[in-house]
């Protein structure tokens, strides 16, 4: 999924928004560090890993609000239908 505003702009709505947000967040973080620590072998050191790894856990949970805060790049969802999210 897209997260430049442009497709949900064609629905209007936020519940395609709404769902990859908790796919994301529903993501164990075993999933995480196992994604991360198969980037050790292509260049990170373990220390970049392991900190990857709690940025990562840490963007997840705020991501609403990450995505919230940016809600004027989501240019074709009125305003008032981020109220709740």
């Amino acid at each position: 999924m897209r997260v430049d505003g442009r497709r949900e702009a064609a629905l209007g709505t936020l519940d395609g928004l709404k769902r990859g947000v908790e796919r994301v967040q529903a993501l164990p973080r075993f999933v995480v560090e196992d994604a991360v620590a198969a980037a050790v072998g292509a260049g990170i050191t373990e220390e970049e890993a392991a900190i990857g790894v709690d940025f990562l856990v840490e963007r997840r949970q705020r991501l609403p609000e990450l995505l919230k805060r940016e809600q004027a790049r989501f240019t074709g969802i009125r305003p008032e239908l981020w109220e709740g999210f």
